[in-house]
């Protein structure tokens, strides 16, 4: 049988300081001759906490049962606790932790791709983070634009977008860098372009005023030595044109 462990605030504690949580387990208390006992229960009517979750699970296992903690059965003196539980079989809550779980164990993994030699994989590892958008890793993108395969470089673009107007502040920088390199540098001429295609995917369904940072960037552009920059930039104008016209008459 299982026994669900639950984490909650301790109110003794102010939330953000240590120990601001506990772990609750449903108990049953006995009278013994050594006074009373509170032993984990799942059919317990009451309740005991602890510290911290492998307190808990050695509790749990001491009384003979299985520990549960957010749909994941348990074993005390392992990180990571194996899901006995049938997949096929699991509860909708069970599976969306379980998803939810993979996701967070994905980041890493996803970032360590970032490294792969092969373009596709590369560029499908930029569009999973670009559906989980990890804090952690969006300066870890920027390296891919002006990247020399062109999959590579579109998939930068998308998922930078993703994050929303806060990539601004990191991508501005790079723009201004790459702008005072010359003719010849294949590579500032590419990162300016995806640069400007990020402006525009920025637009998407958001206000011109998403944009009023980097204004200076776009007109700046479409004086750019290369026509596919200067293309873009007459892009994002047009698009910033649009954009506010709509707000203006809504």
């Amino acid at each position: 049988m299982i026994v669900p462990i639950k984490q909650q605030n301790n109110p003794n504690v102010p939330a953000g300081q240590p120990n601001s949580q506990w772990f609750a387990v449903p108990v049953m208390v006995l009278n013994t001759p050594q006074g009373t006992k509170s032993i984990p229960n799942p059919s317990g009517q009451q309740v005991a906490t602890f510290a911290t979750l492998e307190e808990a699970v050695k509790a749990i296992e001491q009384a003979g049962f299985d520990a549960e903690f957010e749909g994941r059965l348990l074993r005390s003196g392992h990180e990571a606790y194996p899901q006995r539980q049938n997949p096929a079989k699991a509860t909708p809550f069970q599976a969306a932790v379980l998803v939810e779980d993979t996701l967070k164990k994905a980041v890493p993994l996803l970032h360590k791709r970032l490294g792969d030699k092969e373009p596709q994989v590369l560029s499908a590892a930029l569009q999973a983070i670009g559906q989980l958008q990890p804090p952690a890793l969006l300066k870890e993108l920027l390296p891919f634009l002006g990247h020399d395969v062109l999959e590579v470089r579109q998939a930068a673009v998308a998922t930078l977008a993703r994050y929303g107007p806060s990539v601004l502040e990191v991508v501005s920088p790079l723009y201004a860098k790459a702008a005072t390199e010359g003719r010849g540098n294949d590579k500032a001429y590419r990162v300016r372009l995806d640069v400007m295609n990020l402006y525009l995917a920025l637009l998407h369904e958001r206000e011109a005023t998403v944009l009023a940072p980097v204004l200076s960037q776009v007109l700046h552009a479409m004086e750019d030595e290369q026509w596919l920059v200067r293309s873009a930039a007459s892009q994002v104008l047009g698009a910033v044109a649009k954009a506010h016209q709509a707000a203006a008459t809504a």
